[in-house]
C-alpha cells in the first residue's frame, strides 16, 4: 500500500497550505472571516488526500480525492477574492502551485479509476 506522504499531490498540497498560512499571518482582524475560511480550505486539501489514501477501496479513495479537488477549487476562489479585495496578495508561485495540486489530484483520480477497472 502506498503511503500518502509519498504522493506529490499531498506534498504540494501541504506546501500550498504552508504558503497560505504564512501569507495570512499578516491579515488584519476585520478580514478574519475570509482568512479563517482560507485556512479551512487550505487544510482540507492535503487532509482529504490523506484520508482517501487511508481507505481500503479505490472507490473510497476516489471519493476523497474528489473532495480534495473540490476544496482546491474552493481555495482557489477564496485566494482570488482575497487578492481582488486587497485582503491578501498571493504570489504567482502560489497560484501556479494551486494549479499543480489540482492537476496532480486529477491525475491520481484517473490512475485509480484505470486501476480499478483492470
Amino acid at each position: 500500500m502506498m503511503d500518502y506522504k509519498d504522493l506529490d499531490a499531498w506534498k504540494k498540497a501541504c506546501l500550498l497550505c504552508q504558503k497560505v498560512v504564512k501569507t495570512l499571518k499578516s491579515v488584519e482582524v476585520q478580514n478574519r472571516v475570509l482568512a479563517n475560511q482560507l485556512y479551512k480550505s487550505a487544510i482540507s486539501v492535503p487532509s482529504n488526500i490523506a484520508e482517501g489514501m487511508g481507505r481500503q477501496y479505490a472507490k473510497e479513495k476516489i471519493h476523497f480525492l474528489h473532495i480534495a479537488r473540490g476544496s482546491s477549487y474552493e481555495l482557489e476562489t477564496q485566494l482570488l477574492i482575497a487578492d481582488r479585495c486587497g485582503i491578501a496578495r498571493f504570489s504567482v508561485e502560489t497560484q501556479e502551485l494551486m494549479k499543480d495540486v489540482q492537476m496532480l489530484i486529477q491525475g491520481w483520480i484517473r490512475h485509480l479509476k484505470r486501476e480499478s477497472h483492470k
